[in-house]
């Protein structure tokens, strides 16, 4: 018992030193651990974003655009510089003009496809049909009237225009030609703005007229029409009178681009008749009897209201030139 007791008091000694060690330890402990530091670090400056300024764009240098100087070959622009041909008045004492001397429309390359013919089937806009198997006549097809913008499907309803007319021409210059010259002029395909399917009123209403006196209805054809007759002019050595000459200047206002006119350096290739040139009669023996009131020849060559000067005349049949196109027995009556 004695044994027993020293030892429980020693325990419970023992017991009591280690209730009071244990809070003491855990403070301790809990103020051992390091508190983290906060290190103050510094905010980023804040970069300044550029403001762009805003820069003028330089302006290209204008660079100059090329010339097109119209050349006698086809085609025209809506921009570049033109030469107008020699500018030079009709001359007084020129030989009569005489349709009989152009002789059209002829078959140069013989396959039966007169020079009318060859401008049908180059114009028109779809394939064309023929009169006959031989392929020499045109029967029908599709064509855009230049002069007027209409469409027109029978050939009939056509006139082949030259775009110079032959009277124009002999004025310009052409009085002085040969026969094989002026025939060469009357059915010449290599520019195909030279002759030209148009509506036979058009070209009855244009007949043998300068731009001067006559422009077609379409005003969106001025710009086109003026070059053509200028290159025209300018291929076949014609002049041109300065009436003329301020009318296809007006004229090629209509175009687009701009066309600048540069001057004329070219002196002019009008021939001056003789003192005593006389002027060549017109054959009064050579006419058709379809036109008993007037004295027209009969074809070849195939003629067309606009080149000649009679107006509302008795018609008979035949009728070979086709003058009289609604059959009421009067010809070119437009």
């Amino acid at each position: 018992m004695r044994r027993i007791l020293p030892t429980l008091v020693l325990a419970v000694l023992i017991a009591a030193a280690c209730s009071e060690a244990a809070p003491a330890e855990s403070a301790a402990t809990a103020t051992a651990q390091p508190t983290a530091a906060l290190t103050p670090t510094s905010a980023p400056t804040a970069t300044p974003i550029p403001t762009p300024v805003a820069t003028t764009e330089p302006t290209p240098a204008a660079t100059a655009q090329p010339t097109a100087t119209l050349t006698p070959t086809s085609g025209t622009s809506t921009t570049g510089t033109v030469v107008l041909p020699p500018v030079a008045e009709v001359g007084s004492g020129l030989p009569a003009y005489s349709r009989s001397e152009w002789k059209h429309w002829i078959d140069a390359d013989g396959d039966c496809q007169d020079a009318r013919q060859e401008v049908l089937v180059a114009e028109s806009t779809a394939p064309v049909t023929f009169t006959t198997a031989s392929e020499c006549r045109v029967a029908t097809g599709v064509w855009i009237a230049p002069f007027s913008g209409l469409t027109v499907n029978d050939p009939s309803d056509l006139d082949i225009d030259h775009m110079i007319p032959l009277k124009n021409a002999h004025e310009s210059g052409a009085w002085a030609w040969d026969a094989a010259k002026k025939e060469a002029y009357a059915n010449s395909l290599d520019d195909p703005d030279h002759l030209i399917a148009v509506t036979a009123s058009a070209n009855r209403s244009k007949g043998a007229k300068g731009p001067e006196s006559w422009k077609p209805a379409e005003q969106s054809y001025w710009c086109e029409y003026a070059q053509d007759w200028i290159r025209i002019k300018i291929t076949w050595e014609l002049a041109v009178t300065q009436e003329e000459a301020n009318a296809l200047l007006a004229m090629l206002e209509e175009c687009e681009g701009g066309i600048v006119v540069a001057p004329t350096t070219q002196p002019s290739p009008v021939p001056t008749p003789s003192a005593g040139a006389t002027p060549i009669p017109v054959p009064q023996s050579n006419c058709d009897p379809s036109y008993p009131d007037v004295c027209i020849p009969p074809p070849p060559p195939d003629l067309d209201c606009g080149e000649i000067s009679h107006r509302r005349f008795k018609v008979v049949p035949p009728d070979p030139h086709r003058f009289d196109r609604d059959n009421d027995g009067i010809g070119c009556e437009a």
